[in-house]
This record gives structure tokens, sequence and C-alpha cells, in this order.
């Protein structure tokens, strides 16, 4: 999907009720895009039922950005009871040492450099900190430069490192 144009924009919404006397609220706001972005993936681990498990096969993992960036569940993960926050839908659940997503990356998008700015995004529910080990949410791995992870380490503070090459930041 196309980001926005740059330039000026306007959104409005309006909120209305069917109580006698109907009521009516607008509002609007006005914004500038100052550069537009893209979404290199997005992945919503949502495929199955809960208590159905991962799909192994190449690319069963859709990426819904429209990049076709599709990942490979190393393992059968099991798909778990989403948050109600978050629409309710299912989620994959991970555990350290469990399993991951692979996502193949031979143009090399998600090798970030020290320029660019990224954002990354993830629901978690943890359920037990302090574990023997530490537990990925994202990574990018084994490539020099551009190796980077994010995770929680073992006193369940979150991390992001990155080494662009020149050095760990």
């Amino acid at each position: 999907a196309a980001g926005l144009a740059t330039g000026p924009h306007t959104a409005m919404t309006t909120f209305s009720d069917n109580g006698s006397p109907a009521a009516s609220y607008t509002n609007t706001w006005s914004f500038n895009v100052l550069s537009s972005v893209p979404l290199l993936g997005l992945y919503q681990f949502n495929e199955q039922s809960p208590g159905g498990t991962a799909d192994i096969t190449t690319n069963a993992i859709a990426d819904l950005s429209g990049n076709a960036r599709h990942g490979t569940a190393s393992a059968p993960l099991p798909y778990v009871a989403g948050s109600l926050d978050y629409g309710n839908s299912s989620a994959l659940q991970f555990t350290v040492g469990g399993g991951h997503i692979a996502v193949p990356d031979p143009a090399g998008v998600f090798n970030f450099t020290p320029a660019q700015s990224i954002t990354l995004e993830a629901v978690i529910r943890t359920v037990s900190i302090g574990e023997s080990s530490v537990g990925c949410i994202a990574a990018k791995q084994g490539t020099a430069p551009g190796e980077w992870w994010w995770r929680i380490n073992t006193t369940g503070t979150q991390q992001f490192w990155i080494n662009d090459g020149t050095g760990s930041r």
C-alpha cells in the first residue's frame, strides 16, 4: 500500500447516535506529511485459529505489506488466543529456544544504516521473566555489516542492539 503524498491533508470524523433528539459531533484535523516512509514488512501472526500450529511450508507466514516478504516457521509454533485489546484474533506463541519465523532478505532491505530512521512495533505478552536465556522479538543476524536485534533480556528489560560495521551501537 502506498503512503500519503507529501503536503497538506485533512481528516474528518463524524460521530452520531440514534437518540431522540439525535446527536452528532464532527471533528476535523489538518496535518502536513513531510515525507513518506515505505512499509517494509507487516506480519500479524494470526494465520490459524487458537489451538492450531504454524504451517512450516516455505512462505506460509504472510507479509501483509504488499512486498511479498513472506516468512517461514522453523517449527510448528502454537497459535493461542490473542489480546482483546488488539482485535481478539489469534497470535503465535514463541518460547525461548522454541522456534522462530525466518524472512528471506536477498535485497538487504532490512540492513539499516546510521542515516536511516526505523520503527519496529510488536504486541507481546511475557509470562515468565528471568528465564535462563533471552527472548528475541525481532532480529537480522548473520550479515556483515547490518546485524541488529530487539529482545527481552533475563531481567525483563527490552534491549535494542545494532552493528553497522563501524562497531556495536
